[in-house]
């Protein structure tokens, strides 16, 4: 029998240097999930009625069961807190089942796992430690996961439709990259010389994209590369990036530049499943091959 679960992160925006307190912020002590709980859908997406969202995805979603609101990080920000503990983000993981007979006959085989994530900026501080600020709520990301896939959910009012699509229907993000779109700036460098490297990397798909770009570089006849993580990017629909990196040449006299790309969630928790992933590795040779 199919298991599902639905996932609701609540987050805050950092800010920098001390906070300045603003009309839509207040001081409070509450706790972060008691205040989730009094987030209505309605904040979140006008369309949606004023009722507390974890009313309206009960609802959605069709289940008896217990919700698990759990305190956690914002993760689609990609924030890392600083020093000063009033600027880390407030957030809370809230987990919903989903019930098997909710699952549309075909769409999810029995034995998979079935999730929906959002995440909602609500204020920044440290509640273990007394007061923090809150903000208006909003939505920083919102997605479904089924077995290593994902789709990203762009309202909040598309959720219900998403949630009867099997995956082979969700729209998709599609990244490529090819080996006319990496270049560097010495056809013949020498090891030890510093080099810098580009790629253009292409979003063809309707929908944006968050990628890691991971470039690596190895000597002819050798197993090993050495390799690199760049930050993770976002792409928008049909968006062109060029992305470049330097590197300190590795010994040799014939050498394979490569760059792979690969879109995850936003929040970074699992990678997405593209229509086409031939056209996510290029390949760059240098040297005397």
């Amino acid at each position: 029998m199919a298991t599902a679960a639905l996932v609701l992160v609540v987050a805050t925006p950092r800010a920098s240097g001390s906070p300045v307190s603003r009309p839509d912020q207040a001081s409070t002590v509450e706790k972060p999930r008691a205040r989730a709980e009094r987030v209505t859908a309605r904040e979140l997406d006008p369309t949606l009625p004023a009722v507390a969202i974890g009313e309206w995805l009960r609802t959605t979603v069709g289940t008896s069961d217990e919700f698990a609101w759990v305190q956690t990080a914002c993760p689609a920000t990609h924030e890392k807190p600083g020093p000063n503990p009033s600027e880390w983000p407030v957030c809370v993981l809230v987990d919903v089942p989903l019930p098997p007979d909710s699952i549309p006959r075909g769409v999810i085989p029995a034995g998979s796992r079935y999730r929906v994530a959002l995440s909602i900026r609500l204020g920044h501080g440290n509640p273990s430690r007394g007061a923090w600020q809150t903000e208006p709520p909003r939505i920083e990301d919102a997605f479904i996961e089924r077995d290593h896939d994902s789709v990203t959910v762009g309202r909040l009012r598309d959720l219900p439709g998403l949630l009867k699509l099997a995956p082979a229907q969700w729209p998709k993000s599609d990244l490529s990259v090819s080996a006319q779109d990496v270049h560097c700036d010495n056809a013949r460098p020498k090891p030890g010389e510093t080099v810098r490297c580009q790629a253009a990397i292409q979003n063809t798909g309707p929908v944006e994209a968050f990628a890691w770009i991971r470039p690596s570089v190895s000597s002819r006849g050798s197993d090993a590369a050495l390799g690199k993580e760049l930050p993770i990017r976002r792409f928008a629909p049909n968006e062109r990036v060029v992305v470049s990196w330097d590197w300190v040449w590795p010994r040799g006299t014939a050498w394979l530049v490569g760059v792979w790309v690969e879109s995850h969630t936003p929040g970074n928790r699992i990678p997405i499943q593209e229509r086409n992933v031939q056209n996510n590795r290029a390949y760059v040779r240098f040297g005397d091959w």
